[in-house]
């Protein structure tokens, strides 16, 4: 893409050695301001641990860079709008790395069914294994309380983003132990799309997407691949997704794509703003658990 990475921050000297060596990154550093000071780069992309998002997006604000930001923003609305009013203030590109959002074959689907307005009803099976995450990523307890917007906030922005903006909703959990949490959401889109998501924690369900048209229901299973139903045909088919969504981790490519067209036309579609919805649902569910 034409790009150069000039450097690397991280907290430990064993990441920056292979930053220099794997990556093969000239100049590393422990400080990010420092990093951005010296080296006045073109972009920044911001891939620290997920609740370490928000403080570090919060100081490279000012320096007016554009920003590539890895999901979640913040792990509450409080914190999402405090950089939203950082991002006004500076004038500052921030664009959140959903790359779901850029997933080939759900452009596809929507163009398939004939586009957007066609779209009747959006539905995700999403789960959680906070005791992997424990034990693999060595998740503490803290973290596990906010993996809600750690991770879960993928599945509701995916739906959020493909229904358009869901207001009307109702939430309904239940907390049987530890992190043993189900969860439904069931609303309507200010598009008028019927939007349902449904999530158990604990429980090893793939992820699943369906999408429902007049007469079509798409079904993606794994998300990365979709097959079509088609009213009166009882052979489904597939929508085959692009190559660079095989070559390259599904949607990271499109992504890089958008974010260099925001850098160049000085606007950004998926920025802060863009998360609000999700967000708001991904609270609406973390006070629920708190109660």
């Amino acid at each position: 893409m034409q790009c150069d990475v000039i450097a690397s921050c991280n907290r430990s000297e064993r990441g920056n050695q292979l930053a220099r060596t794997e990556g093969q990154i000239p100049r590393t550093y422990f400080n990010y301001c420092e990093m951005v000071e010296r080296e006045s780069p073109d972009a920044i992309i911001n891939c620290v641990p997920f609740d370490k998002i928000y403080e570090v997006t919060r100081e490279l604000i000012p320096y007016k860079i554009p920003l590539l930001v890895e999901k979640p923003a913040g792990t509450s609305m409080e914190e999402l709008n405090h950089l939203i009013k950082l991002q006004q203030y500076y004038k500052t590109i921030v664009q959140v790395a959903f790359n779901r959002r850029h997933y080939s074959v759900f452009e596809k689907a929507l163009y398939d069914m004939g586009g957007a307005q066609a779209l009747q009803l959006v539905n995700l099976e999403w789960s959680e294994n906070p005791h992997r995450l424990r034990t693999s990523k060595g998740y503490s307890d803290e973290q596990l309380g906010k993996i809600l917007f750690g991770n879960t906030i993928h599945g509701l922005d995916l739906i959020s983003w493909i229904s358009g903006s869901i207001e009307d909703s109702n939430v309904f959990v239940r907390k049987q132990a530890d992190y043993l949490w189900s969860m439904v959401l069931g609303g309507l889109s200010k598009k008028g799309v019927v939007v349902g998501f449904t999530s158990t924690w604990g429980n090893a369900v793939p992820w699943r997407l369906v999408m429902h048209s007049i007469n079509k229901r798409y079904e993606f299973a794994p998300l990365e691949t979709c097959r079509v139903y088609t009213d009166g045909n009882s052979s489904p088919t597939d929508l085959i997704p692009d190559e660079i969504d095989k070559t390259y981790k599904a949607g990271f490519y499109n992504q890089a794509v958008s974010f260099i067209r925001a850098i160049e036309s000085n606007s950004c579609k998926h920025d802060l703003l863009s998360c609000v919805n999700s967000m708001t649902l991904a609270e609406k569910f973390y006070l629920s658990f708190e109660k």
